[in-house]
């Protein structure tokens, strides 16, 4: 199923509009109100004004293991209420490397609201464990037609992790600004993605030996919620932030650059793993015994990783990134796609195959490996070269042969490990005549 857009005729109406908010916050709209709810009629709250700062800082000070480069998104939202008495309700998201600070929210009469606030772990029915946490915000918006400034600021302790900037809201945005602040000594790439169709308009200034980059978008519905929907990377016009390198007292030293960058830092999370092969050579031993073929040793491997290994997600910190020990995914019977395919890597290796951990982006994502970022790609499968040729073992799925490859893999970029090098390949796409079958009466 695809996303359904609504006609962008019907803004026909606010052309004029934007360029009267020089003070959102302050503005009655009730005048207004007519208006937004012929454009919106669905909507309960129209925001003026969404804009995000993002600000670079270097820590000259830095312990070991401690980031360089860090970062602070701060966020101001003007929210008008279209009905009286609404209660707004906010969530937002942070982790172990992401803080939400300066929770605030103003009437048009410049006094404090009282918010309600409860952070806490996020739990997802798709996520065994995760270092996700949702702060839930809440506070009144009293009458409608008056506005409300809603605030707050995220600091990214490192770099790496600011990636994504959305354009379309859940509501309907009048004014939607994303400026970045970027210093002298940082080079940063902003990454467009589908931007066709829209009328966003790119600036940029120099203030000082900085300079700042700036999108806007005016006059934007709120996105479609439908269940079983892509992931709003396929189709929702964002940015990704690459921050390519700093410079410090005349050292240069890159970040991600190019996927050989992104690479090096997955490789380097790799080597500290703390695989025990001694521990799984006699279930190896077992499960290639008697077999005529390499092929099917490897076919043994494979799918006794599949039957007996079940698949529970994990995004805990930097295990989000890291597999856990092979030894520990054969013993506990359970692991993520990164355990299962370092499991699975750890006893093909054993069996004397060469087999190699892999990084892919699923269907869910448009990316490939030109954005060195960690927003490219979210799964994990172990690749085995068997007679010069190729086969990506996902351990995740259920059910399927080697050589054969679940939908939402085919035809995508992977990123096989080769030492300090590193390979790119792409899964085969197979016909629709693949599948198939003859029935049987």
């Amino acid at each position: 199923m695809k996303f359904t857009y609504p006609k962008r005729g019907i803004f026909s109406l606010f052309l004029l509009l934007c360029c009267q908010y020089q003070s959102h916050a302050q503005t009655l709209f009730t005048d207004k109100i007519p208006e937004w709810k012929t454009a919106f009629p669905k909507e309960e709250v129209v925001a003026t004004l969404f804009k995000e700062v993002i600000d670079f800082t270097l820590n000259t000070t830095a312990a070991a293991g401690e980031a360089k480069v860090k970062a602070s998104v701060s966020s101001e939202t003007v929210l008008v209420p279209v009905k009286d008495f609404l209660k707004y309700e906010d969530g937002l998201f942070y982790n172990d490397q992401v803080a939400i600070e300066n929770i605030k929210v103003v009437n048009a009469d410049k006094k404090d609201v009282v918010i309600q606030k409860l952070c806490g772990d996020y739990s997802s029915e798709n996520i065994f464990h995760s270092d996700a946490k949702l702060c839930v915000v809440k506070f009144p918006l009293a009458e409608k037609g008056k506005p409300f400034n809603y605030t707050y600021r995220e600091n990214y302790h490192d770099i790496k992790y600011l990636t994504s900037f959305y354009f379309l809201q859940r509501f309907p945005v009048l004014e939607r600004i994303v400026q970045f602040n970027i210093p002298s000594w940082l080079e940063v790439d902003l990454r467009e993605f589908n931007f066709a169709g829209y009328t966003i308009r790119r600036s940029e200034e120099k203030e000082g030996d900085n300079r700042k980059v700036t999108f806007r978008i005016t006059n934007t519905q709120a996105y479609k919620r439908e269940s079983n929907s892509p992931n709003h990377a396929i189709s929702y016009p964002h940015i990704i932030c690459v921050t390519k390198a700093f410079t410090e007292t005349g050292k240069r030293t890159v970040l991600f650059e190019t996927v050989k960058d992104l690479y090096a830092w997955y490789s380097n999370i790799c080597t500290e793993i703390g695989n025990n092969p001694d521990e799984l050579k006699a279930k190896v031993a077992e499960l290639t015994a008697g077999k005529k073929s390499d092929h099917e040793k490897v076919e043994s491997i494979f799918y006794w990783v599949q039957d007996n290994i079940r698949y529970i997600a994990f995004e805990n910190g930097i295990m989000g990134f890291k597999p856990d020990a092979a030894q520990n995914v054969y013993k506990k019977k359970y692991g993520d796609c990164k355990g299962k395919a370092n499991l699975l890597k750890s006893m093909l290796t054993i069996a004397g195959f060469d087999a190699r951990l892999t990084w892919i982006g699923t269907s869910d994502l448009p990316y490939d490996y030109s954005l060195p970022s960690l927003a490219v790609d979210n799964h994990m499968i172990c690749t085995v070269i068997l007679n010069g040729k190729r086969y990506f073992l996902d351990g995740t799925e259920e059910y399927i042969a080697l050589n054969d490859y679940a939908q939402r893999i085919q035809g995508k970029q992977v990123l096989i490990e080769d030492g300090q090098n590193h390979m790119i390949d792409k899964i085969p796409e197979f016909a629709a005549e693949r599948n198939k079958g003859q029935h049987v009466a």
